[in-house]
């Protein structure tokens, strides 16, 4: 996956930033409810846009198992962070490579296309 690849993934993403809910582990977009009409038929002044729902689903694990909450909780940190952070980095890297040698420039891209993979 190229750096315009990844760029594209993230700018086709529900808009950011994204926080996350500590107590249900989801991610979510708060907006404008204008911004969020085609979303919500109901009543009152819904703001937020569920993103994802991090679920324990491990079979044979109670969903009271602190290894798992753990790692829900870092889970669904990420998946909110990573909203306002990859299309940051994506530019921060873009912005580096248009200032180094295009050789070098050229065999980071060519690293981050073969290790870019979903």
């Amino acid at each position: 996956m190229t750096l315009e690849e990844i760029r594209k993934l993230a700018d086709a993403a529900t808009p950011g930033p994204w926080s996350w809910n500590s107590y249900s582990f989801i991610a979510s977009y708060t907006a404008p409810r204008e911004q969020l009409e085609n979303f919500w038929d109901g009543e009152g002044d819904m703001s937020e846009l569920p993103i994802c729902r991090v679920e324990n689903t491990v079979r044979g694990r109670q969903h009271g198992d602190e290894t798992f909450t753990t790692w829900q909780r870092a889970n669904a940190e990420f998946i909110a962070a990573s909203r306002t952070l990859v299309p940051f980095l994506v530019d921060a890297l873009d912005l580096a490579l248009a200032n180094c040698d295009p050789k070098v420039a050229a065999s980071i891209r060519e690293t981050i296309a073969s290790a870019a993979k979903y």
